[in-house]
């Protein structure tokens, strides 16, 4: 079952770490995460998506249980100010997917703009 009210702010065009951390029954031994974002929960296609074959987006660890999502200032630049919707799936190793996390992101607007 999905660890749901997964919901933080942030602001627009920042960087932003986000990790999680597994409380199901799934093992992070050998899966891969995807995680995405996007306007409402049932909207396609996804604002920014994520995936662990790729270390620098996704980087797990398996034995403390947790994955860790890095987003770029360049991928959230543009958004506007308003709720999105942010979700994270898992694929372990035998290929059965667990939606692990779902909740909202706050957008604020950068007022400084560096």
């Amino acid at each position: 079952m999905a660890t749901t009210g997964q919901n933080f702010t942030m602001w627009t065009g920042d960087n932003k770490e986000i990790t999680f951390t597994i409380t199901d029954a799934v093992t992070l031994v050998g899966a891969s995460v995807k995680w995405g974002l996007s306007l409402h929960s049932a909207m396609n296609p996804l604002l920014v998506s994520k995936s662990s074959t790729d270390a620098t987006q996704i980087a797990i660890n398996s034995t403390g249980a947790t994955f860790t999502v890095y987003l770029l200032s360049s991928e959230t630049a543009d958004l506007s100010e308003t709720i999105y919707y942010h979700e994270a799936e898992v694929k372990d190793v035998a290929g059965n997917i667990c939606t692990v996390s779902v909740g909202e992101i706050s957008m604020q607007a950068d007022l400084v703009g560096v």
